[in-house]
């Protein structure tokens, strides 16, 4: 007996969050292209992270400021078999030219290679190599019809939704450091120690020296020059009010 109500699009079957691969020494993952592959300087410390010096110009990069070294990397969309679940892969510099031949929805293989010599206690980085296959996966979702973008979910990945944007995640170009400035001291109150004296303080000004020069009538140079001050700031002869 058939159930009622609407039946899921193909869009509600797969969750909508991206997960990293999960591929061991040994292991084989097939899939499909789901987008372009995203380019990214990475702190490899505790795992790979973006650095933020490098695409979006902070001096304080957790990464840097640690002192933990980087190592390019690429990051692909896919969709994996059996489930068609969304898949996040990274991939060192010598699988770059492979990724740049992939296309829209070209069945791939991923896999991990074991670690043998000097190399044994280091985990092998990914491979990814196109499938000869008939298989051919073609989905109904309009969404998946279209290059998928995984910026944003590298970002939430990371956990720098405050700190990167997906416009410099992108971006071709390294960007410049930018150093915070200290906002400036406020400076003392200066009576226009550098500029002209407004309608006021010129009032004040001429007041100051009609009265000096009255008292130079009266009393001669120094006693006019002290008579003025003492006149202009309402002081009687002994400097009180």
């Amino acid at each position: 007996m058939s159930g009622k109500g609407r039946r899921p699009t193909e869009g509600k079957k797969y969750k909508r969050s991206w997960d990293l691969i999960q591929c061991e020494a040994g292991q084989r993952v097939n899939g499909y292209v789901a987008g372009p592959h995203i380019r990214t300087k990475c702190h490899t410390e505790p795992f790979p992270k973006v650095c933020l010096k490098e695409h979006a110009g902070q001096s304080d990069c957790p990464g840097c400021m640690k002192g933990f070294d980087t190592v390019w990397y690429a990051w692909l969309p896919l969709y994996k078999e059996p489930d068609k679940g969304e898949i996040m892969a990274a991939f060192g510099e010598h699988q770059w030219d492979t990724l740049d031949s992939l296309v829209h929805l070209q069945p791939v293989t991923i896999g991990r290679e074991w670690s043998t010599g000097k190399t044994r206690a280091f985990k092998c980085g990914l491979w990814i190599n196109p499938t000869k296959t008939k298989d051919v996966y073609a989905p109904s979702d309009r969404v998946r019809q279209r290059d998928r973008c995984i910026a944003m979910p590298l970002i939430i990945l990371w956990k720098y939704t405050d700190r990167i944007t997906v416009d410099q995640l992108l971006c071709e170009e390294p960007m410049p450091e930018v150093v915070a400035e200290k906002p400036a001291k406020a400076k003392k109150d200066q009576t226009n120690a550098d500029g002209p004296l407004t309608a006021a303080q010129k009032a004040i000004e001429d007041s100051l020296r009609a009265k000096i020069a009255k008292g130079f009538k009266e009393r001669g140079e120094v006693g006019g020059i002290i008579a003025g001050v003492a006149d202009a700031f309402g002081l009687n002869g002994d400097g009180h009010k």
